[in-house]
């Protein structure tokens, strides 16, 4: 689906939930506000329709956003799941797509290469340009996933968010600048808040690298892997003793 059109439906969520409020209901209806809201950065609230959706009426492309929710939640192996019945749907270059995004997810490059040649090969023209920008960015080839991320829709937040990765370890100070101020506010999402301390820790920015890290961890990110994290940047600043007592809670 166009970026353009997605965006309409962003637009148009009041819309939607109006003719939701009024009873109305039209066959694609869940599935829009599904939409509207995962754009929107809200993944609970676009499960939560995509699950009435389902129990009306399969639409296209239904289990595509419901493995790309999943990612975000990060449940691959229920991200798999959808994406094994959309697979079996129509294995077209979109599908391949999407199990390439799955396989920058769990971290399995080649699989993402394969899967992002197999979509090309079926549609020349099929957009992955955000999907090869992460994976350049997991290959550490940023000047690459730079490029590519630019051509992508600037008002999304993930691509924000890739940039920002881009750009802190290019050390492009204005772009970093820029970019945190406008995800400033915005950013609920606790595994990207990760991802961008993740970025700043390696390159030395322990400040923000803590401040990042302590942000997953407030909106809910309770894995090992952040509070080690944590406790690196603790140990290069001056921070107060509550957030070394947060740590031992792992």
């Amino acid at each position: 689906m166009e970026i353009q059109t997605l965006y309409l439906y962003v637009e148009g969520l009041n819309d939607f939930k109006k003719v939701e409020e009024l009873g109305g209901l039209f066959s694609d209806l869940y599935y829009k506000l599904a939409i509207g809201y995962y754009i929107s950065n809200n993944t609970d609230k676009a499960e939560s329709y995509l699950n009435k959706q389902i129990g009306l009426e399969e639409v296209e492309n239904i289990y595509q956003l419901q493995a790309s929710i999943y990612l975000d939640q990060n449940k691959p192996e229920l991200a798999k799941i959808s994406l094994e019945k959309q697979m079996s749907l129509d294995p077209n270059a979109d599908a391949y797509a999407s199990w390439a995004l799955y396989y920058v997810h769990i971290y399995d490059l080649e699989s993402a290469k394969k899967a992002i040649e197999k979509s090309k090969e079926i549609d020349v023209n099929n957009n992955n340009l955000y999907i090869e920008g992460v994976l350049f960015l997991l290959l550490e080839q940023y000047e690459d996933a730079l490029r590519l991320l630019k051509q992508c829709d600037g008002r999304r937040i993930d691509v924000k968010v890739g940039l920002l990765i881009a750009n802190i370890h290019l050390q492009n100070r204005n772009e970093i600048d820029r970019l945190r101020s406008e995800l400033h506010g915005k950013l609920e999402n606790k595994r990207k808040h990760y991802a961008i301390g993740e970025a700043f820790s390696k390159v030395n920015n322990f400040q923000l690298a803590h401040e990042y890290f302590q942000n997953a961890i407030n909106l809910g990110m309770e894995e090992a892997r952040v509070y080690c994290n944590l406790a690196v940047t603790i140990g290069h600043l001056d921070v107060d003793n509550s957030s070394c007592q947060e740590i031992t809670k792992t």
